[in-house]
Parts: structure tokens; sequence; C-alpha cells
């Protein structure tokens, strides 16, 4: 019995090297520029990450938005070390950034449980309407030329 050698699978490894590098590749190069507008602007880079997770390295949309929590806790935790003592903050600063660091806990618990519960269809659609949501308020900031124009909250509100 002759055993030809199997040329398909072959291919298909080869297949998936060419389209890990290229995804690598890409990855890459994205993640340069999306850290260094993050950098620049000091947000976890999120906003910019998923569009490239799910439009150029076609993940899908449960598996891009888990990447990108793991992704934004590296880039969150390397940008506060860099900033720390950067800046005097006031104890009215302090309180602010950790009663917005536990509620933001809370709501990445519930969303993350609910991520999970929504279909895929559901769920992307719900990160485009976000997406959207942050593209419209930062453009409309931008063309305002400041830094809260849609909305400046003071006292206990802030």
């Amino acid at each position: 019995m002759i055993v030809e050698p199997n040329h398909a699978g072959r291919e298909s490894s080869r297949a998936a090297e060419r389209s890990l590098a290229r995804s690598g590749t890409l990855g890459f190069l994205s993640g340069i520029i999306i850290g260094a507008a993050a950098g620049l602007i000091g947000v976890g880079g999120g906003e910019f990450r998923i569009p490239i997770l799910l439009h150029v390295l076609r993940l899908p949309v449960k598996v891009a938005a888990g990447a990108n929590t793991v992704i934004g806790l590296f880039v969150v935790v390397l940008s506060v070390a860099r900033r720390w003592g950067q800046q005097r903050l006031t104890p009215g600063d302090l309180m602010l950034g950790m009663v917005m660091a536990v509620a933001s806990i809370l709501g990445a618990a519930i969303g993350a449980r609910q991520a999970h519960r929504l279909s895929t269809r559901i769920l992307r659609r719900v990160v485009c309407l976000y997406l959207l949501t942050v593209g419209v308020w930062m453009i409309a900031e931008g063309l305002a030329q400041a830094e809260h124009s849609l909305a400046e909250p003071t006292g206990w509100f802030r």
C-alpha cells in the first residue's frame, strides 16, 4: 500500500502560518499606533483597539472583548507607573478617582456577565453603538476645542 503525503494538510498549515504572520504584524503595528494614541490622551486604548481586533484581525466579538480587557489592563498599569508623581493630586481628586475606580470595577463585573449572556449579534451592536457614541463625543469636543463641551459636571455630581 502506497501512502501519498497529505498535500492539503500541508497547504492549510502553510496558509495558517501566513495568516498568523500577517495578523501578528498587523497586531503589532496597530498596537504601536494605538498605544501611542492612548498614552497621549490618557486612556487604555480600547476604543481604538476593538475595531482593529474585530475588523482587521477578524476576531469574534466575545474573543475581541476579552483580549481587549487583558491588553487594556497592561496598558493602564504601565500608564499609571509612567505618570505616577507627574502632577499633584488634591484629596478631592483622589476621592473622585477612588469612587470611579470602585464603580468601574463593579460596572466591569456586570458588563462581563452580560456579555456572556448576550448573543454575538446583539453584543456586536452594543459595541458598535458605544464606539459610535464615544467617537461622536470626541469629534464634537475636538471641533469645539474644549475638553468638556458636552458635559461639565460640578460639585457632588462631578
